[in-house]
């Protein structure tokens, strides 16, 4: 009980407590005299917890991030009514865009939509514009600069976080929490040359940028900007930008880029952050395109590949597969390859008497109860109607009896229930066959060979394996007579 208070009521304001305060340290670390902190992540990471964690949507929560905020300006000495003025800013802007989130279906819907930087594009806008004209109003008394100067540079500045910053939240989301099939999002970092061909682009492009003077270079990287698009996953792509802004950023600060003939002025620096954000979000809204394109192909092929109610391998993909093992490289210490022909009992008795529903049903129990209970590497694959065949790998013929044995056994133990006033008791029989040379035909005479085994187990009564033992000095496919061994599943 305790425990469980405790997750649910400390935690969660504890835990934002503490990522607000040390995201509030790093950007008052990063201001230097005259300006705003050069990075300020808070803002965002309160934001995305609100928005994406249902469990930080709580008073405690809220105020516990807004004493964190408040107690890492009274640390550095500002004075007290600047230091609540700026707090009051800050959650006036993230209250505007969590409203207006809220109001879109965010985060439910269309997060991954070639939209949503459109979208993001308008809520920061106007969420960074509340927090610029109270921030704005708040350090004017105290600031040389007239209102629409400050207001300017707290604007862009406020943009440029929320717009190269919180597509990583939202990217990290998708990454963790989607069930789509999910592709690597670290390809960037793997040691192949072609992989890194587009960051190496980058670098090049940047360089140019910076050290030949001449204005029309400053846009030299946007090639390799969409090309990093085109080549890396949504998050590895987020942070890339995020890389580039910040570089960007603190290249301007050091004067680097002399070639654009500006003064070195806060009107110059709202101009250069709010030209760097709408840059970026072109390769940012091309990458979602991409990474909605990658996930829409991966759906269509587990489509393909996988049988809709049972989610095992199609016949197609089953035979593809296993003949990609069969045509592989096999490990030293190979100990043959089997195949299982799975059938469950009188299934069609089950659907005559209890309907599809239920038949359908005795079908997903006992494919998942075979997955569960299969190696990681086995295959299984759907042949059609109530008939499964798995594939094992270097595995023995005694563990592959033992294995069918053992599943054989664990079905005839199940109670299904497809309806609470329906109870089902399903068996099923297995044809096991193995080799342990395989070959160019050996998946046809494993399944041939497992089939029989099959029909002999079915003709000795059911609920019960069989296995095929090959007498010796056999050439090929041609059996000098085979023999029938195996038992009732049950003990």
């Amino acid at each position: 009980m305790t425990s469980s208070f405790a997750r649910k009521y400390l935690f969660p304001p504890a835990l934002i407590g503490l990522v607000t305060f040390f995201a509030s340290t790093l950007g008052v670390l990063s201001r230097h005299a005259g300006h705003l902190a050069a990075l300020w992540p808070t803002n965002v990471m309160q934001l995305w917890m609100f928005l994406f964690f249902p469990i930080f949507r709580t008073l405690p929560c809220l105020i516990t991030a807004i004493l964190a905020e408040i107690l890492v300006e009274i640390i550095i000495h500002d004075p007290i009514i600047k230091v609540f003025g700026l707090t009051f800013a800050n959650f006036s802007g993230i209250l505007t865009a969590y409203i207006l989130f809220r109001k879109s279906g965010f985060p439910q819907k269309n997060m991954d939509h070639p939209t949503l930087i459109l979208r993001l594009l308008l809520i920061c806008s106007l969420s960074s514009a509340v927090a610029a004209i109270f921030g704005s109003a708040i350090i004017m008394p105290t600031s040389a600069h007239r209102f629409y100067t400050s207001f300017s540079l707290w604007f862009t500045s406020e943009l440029n976080r929320y717009l190269i910053l919180f597509p990583i939240g939202i990217a990290f989301y998708n990454l963790n929490n989607n069930d789509k099939i999910k592709y690597s999002s670290i390809n960037i970092f793997k040691n192949s040359l072609q992989k890194l061909c587009p960051i190496i682009s980058l670098l090049l492009s940047s360089y140019l940028a910076i050290y030949i003077p001449s204005p029309g270079f400053i846009i030299a990287p946007i090639p390799a900007l969409m090309w990093c698009a085109l080549s890396y996953s949504w998050f590895s792509m987020s942070l890339i930008l995020f890389l580039f802004n910040e570089s960007a950023i603190a290249i301007w600060n050091l004067h680097f880029l002399t070639m654009l003939h500006l003064k070195s002025s806060i009107c110059a620096e709202s101009s250069f952050r709010f030209g760097l954000t709408l840059l970026l979000l072109g390769p940012q809204m091309l990458s979602v395109v991409m990474n909605n394109q990658k996930n829409l192909i991966a759906r269509l092929n587990k489509m393909a590949m996988h049988d809709s109610l049972t989610n095992t391998l199609t016949r197609r993909a089953y035979i593809e597969r296993t003949e990609a093992l069969i045509n592989g490289v096999l490990p030293n210490d190979f100990q043959g390859m089997s195949v299982l022909m799975v059938d469950l009992d009188k299934f069609k008795d089950i659907n005559d008497r209890y309907g599809h529903l239920a038949g359908d049903t005795a079908l997903v129990v006992v494919s998942e109860t075979l997955m569960k209970h299969l190696p990681h590497n086995a295959l299984v694959g759907r042949l059609g109607g109530e008939e499964f065949a798995v594939t094992l790998f270097n595995l023995s013929l005694d563990a592959t009896i033992q294995l069918s044995d053992m599943l054989c056994r664990k079905v005839s133990e199940l109670e299904i229930k497809p309806k609470d006033s329906i109870k089902l008791q399903v068996t099923i029989s297995i044809g096991v066959s193995h080799q342990h040379h395989v070959g160019q035909d050996s998946l046809q005479s494993l399944l041939h060979d497992a089939d029989s085994a099959l029909y002999e187990a079915k003709k000795q009564g059911r609920n019960r394996s069989l296995h095929i033992a090959e007498f010796p000095f056999q050439h090929g496919n041609d059996h000098s007579g085979t023999l029938y061994q195996g038992g009732s599943c049950l003990p």
